[in-house]
């Protein structure tokens, strides 16, 4: 599992990896943000990864497809879960090249929760933040 902040994934992916650990799966969850405590982590594997939530980082990001694929190349997994949308873009491409390359991971799941930043409002404007959003009412 990989998602890009460690917040959100122990506020709403923590049940799923600690059931999954439960019932014997190796579970491996890389995220961005803060460090995870190492009392959370209870039989899952845990790995930090610099990662820039609100912008895009050439560097980082290629540097977090990289990290991606070397991670599917040495754990070889069935299934990579891919949360948020930079883990979506940069870890689903390593995710492709590696199945296609090495044959796993047989599954890439990818879920982008919510409607992002991208369609939230501004502070006292009343306008949405970004053009993009302004299009939409909702």
């Amino acid at each position: 599992m990989i998602c890009n902040d460690s917040d959100y994934f122990l506020r709403h992916r923590l049940y799923l990896v600690t059931h999954l650990a439960s019932v014997g799966v190796d579970v491996t969850v890389i995220t961005g943000g803060p460090p995870v405590a190492a009392e959370r982590i209870q039989g899952w594997e845990y790995v930090h990864l610099r990662m820039e939530r609100f912008r895009f980082d050439p560097i980082g990001d290629i540097a977090l497809a990289a990290h991606t694929a070397r991670a599917i190349r040495s754990l070889k997994p069935d299934a990579v879960h891919l949360i948020t949308l930079k883990p979506a873009i940069f870890s689903g491409l390593a995710s492709v090249v590696s199945r296609f390359f090495h044959g796993y991971p047989k599954r890439i799941l990818i879920t982008l929760p919510g409607l992002g930043r991208m369609m939230s409002w501004s502070k006292g404007s009343g306008e949405r933040r970004y053009p993009v959003g302004r299009a939409s009412r909702f």
